[in-house]
């Protein structure tokens, strides 16, 4: 579904950061007296296993058990994706390949199939 990555004006080109790199969806619900279109907020967020990092949770006698400190998570961009923008992309799916959105390009069909499923399950 992701065809490229970019933060700031770096390219990320290591597959196995890629594979670390997660989208969150969070939807946003639409509510004409305040004017909130509704859609998603996405957030691109890394996350890094701290195998071998001496943490707060060998601090508090837990050792290896406990799951503290034993992560570090980052949301290196956040993108909203509006209902009209994915109302155009539905109607584009099939011509159009690609689209760039807060510097990740998405294959368009991939992402509209992702996010209809999402929906189907609510």
């Amino acid at each position: 579904m992701i065809d490229d990555i970019k933060i700031g004006n770096q390219k990320v080109m290591r597959d196995d950061i890629k594979e670390q790199c997660k989208y969150l969806f969070y939807e946003i619900k639409e509510d004409e007296a305040a004017e909130i279109e509704g859609g998603y907020r996405v957030e691109l967020s890394f996350e890094e296993k701290m195998g071998g990092f001496c943490g707060v949770g060998s601090l508090l006698g837990g050792g290896a058990k406990k799951q503290v400190g034993r992560n570090n998570q980052s949301i290196l961009s956040t993108f909203v994706l509006t209902n009209e923008t994915l109302a155009e992309m539905r109607r584009v799916m099939a011509t159009k390949c690609t689209v760039n959105l807060g510097g990740t390009t998405f294959n368009i069909f991939k992402l509209v199939k992702l996010i209809n499923t999402m929906k189907t399950k609510n």
